[in-house]
């Protein structure tokens, strides 16, 4: 990705409006950010202080950031089967496996939080490894995957992932209601 980034920073966003997959989970992604910005705070804070009262709050900011899993769920099990009915398999598949890096950094974060006392030294690069694994994915997610969705996915499609999606659930949002599929879903 990085070697095209020059040329996927000029590329548009997919248009959408409120309700449709796509816009959701960009907003998400916006949401995610600002919870980002408030770990790396935490983050700080606890680097200077090395306080219980800091540690705490970090822990709950970490907490915050692994509530974003329900978004990578609707990706890997609703968004990814369709896309993969295009061919469209390989950014699926390095896509999944770097969420299940992102868990694995919250975990080994959680446990290095919990262990503090112990190794602080361990601990200093954690947290920039897992906010940088998340604002890469969004970049991804943003420059490849909508757009590739938004060209292969029919309407119907569309409205077939929004049907399922209060199935996984979202993260700290409902979707809107603006976007009406131009076609019927079967319930």
């Amino acid at each position: 990705v990085s070697l095209f980034r020059e040329s996927l920073d000029q590329q548009k966003s997919p248009e959408t409006i409120s309700g449709h997959p796509v816009f959701t989970m960009r907003s998400e992604n916006q949401i995610l950010e600002r919870y980002i910005h408030s770990f790396d705070e935490a983050w700080r804070a606890f680097l200077a202080k090395r306080d219980a009262a800091s540690l705490a709050e970090l822990q709950t900011e970490l907490e915050r950031l692994m509530k974003f899993d329900v978004h990578y769920l609707r990706k890997e099990n609703q968004l990814f089967p369709y896309l993969e009915k295009y061919g469209f398999e390989g950014p699926s598949k390095v896509m999944w496996g770097i969420h299940d890096e992102i868990r694995a950094l919250w975990r080994s974060l959680g446990e290095m939080l919990a262990a503090v006392e112990k190794d602080f030294a361990g601990i200093k690069d954690a947290g920039k490894k897992v906010t940088g694994a998340m604002r890469d994915m969004v970049y991804k997610e943003d420059k490849i995957l909508f757009p590739a969705a938004m060209e292969r996915l029919s309407e119907k499609e569309w409205a077939e992932l929004r049907a399922q999606e209060e199935s996984i659930g979202y993260f700290v949002l409902k979707p809107g209601k603006e976007w009406r599929p131009a076609v019927a879903v079967d319930a």
